[in-house]
């Protein structure tokens, strides 16, 4: 049956009840469907309502349905009874509990429970402990609950008791301090991080980036960390200028970058594409499919280089794949 199909099954309103657990198997297989919010089979005509009615036998249920708790009992007069005030307007609303193991058989009523949002529900009533498998959850379709004990109560939202208000107003206060205290946290990261930001953009400054490393370096021992995972390295070249690697790494992403003087970037990489063989013709072919990605300052300083330096790339080019083909044969 198609998710359609049992909704519309579902929309005709011909429930069948009692306990139909044991019955399932065969109450699927007459073409009923099973509506997770009701937690009810649904019949697709009459005739097969009543045939499945028959086979359950009544109206027997393990434990009462949530209706029969309280019934029409006004909210305000089921919270008295527990020495609370309902609130304004306030209805009684039916949860459900999932998941008790043997020795734990759930709340009492009159017990106070805590909404997600903070409000105060005090339990009216409740039905008695039945147990759930897993086979019975799934087949209910309520995969998001554990098996084992089971019951429904019923709560009315009431009014904080004086003792109950000066508890809330407590941890209000407290969940206001370590707001604060959090914004204050980042205020300072932030100012940290903006400071080696700024320090990072001055260290840089004049200098261009490569990927590929620029010769012999040599450390200096000053560093300058910024961002997750992010570090820059001063070093100095062969004559002395100053420059910086930078690492960035996170997770399997490790990529080193060199911030060095633009007369140092060409040379390095000139002399890159030689040691791979690069020909002039190959790197404008890569730069017309891959520009702007990682390590294209290789191959534009190729093609920007004058003829001299090409005409001997190109050269070399020659020589190494004569020396591969070679090799192969």
């Amino acid at each position: 049956m198609t998710r359609q199909e049992a909704s519309s099954v579902v929309g005709l309103g011909l429930r069948i009840s009692g306990e139909t657990y044991a019955h399932r198997g065969a109450i699927k297989g007459k073409g009923c469907a099973w509506d997770p919010g009701s937690k009810s089979w649904y019949a697709p005509t009459e005739e097969v309502r009543a045939e499945c009615q028959a086979l359950v036998g009544g109206t027997l249920y393990a434990s009462p349905p949530p209706a029969d708790l309280v019934g029409d009992e006004d909210p305000g007069v089921l919270a008295s009874r527990y020495e609370r005030t309902a609130m304004a307007g306030a209805s009684t609303r039916t949860y459900e509990v999932y998941g008790l193991n043997k020795h734990d058989d759930g709340d009492p009523n009159g017990t106070i429970h805590r909404s997600r949002i903070g409000k105060r529900i005090v339990q009216v009533a409740r039905s008695e402990r039945r147990y759930m498998s897993r086979d019975f959850l799934d087949d209910c379709d309520i995969f998001g609950e554990q098996p084992g004990g089971h019951y429904t109560w019923d709560g009315v939202e009431v009014e904080p008791t004086v003792e109950e208000r000066a508890i809330d107003a407590a941890q209000a206060a407290e969940a206001a301090e370590r707001q604060q205290i959090a914004k204050d946290v980042a205020a300072k990261a932030k100012v940290e991080q903006d400071a080696r930001m700024t320090a990072w953009e001055a260290a840089k400054s004049g200098l261009v980036c490569c990927t590929v490393r620029p010769g012999d370096i040599g450390g200096t021992g000053e560093s300058i960390r910024f961002g997750e995972g992010s570090c820059a390295y001063a070093f100095r070249l062969s004559d002395g200028r100053l420059g910086w690697h930078h690492s960035i790494t996170g997770g399997d992403d490790w990529r080193d970058y060199y911030w060095v003087p633009e007369d140092v970037m060409q040379a390095a990489c000139l002399a890159s594409a030689a040691d791979r063989g690069i020909s002039p013709e190959e790197a404008a072919t890569w730069l017309s499919k891959y520009a702007g990605c990682h390590g294209e300052e290789v191959y534009r300083s190729i093609v920007e280089s004058d003829e001299a330096t090409q005409q001997r790339l190109r050269e070399i080019a020659v020589q190494k794949a004569a020396k591969k083909s070679a090799s192969i044969s």
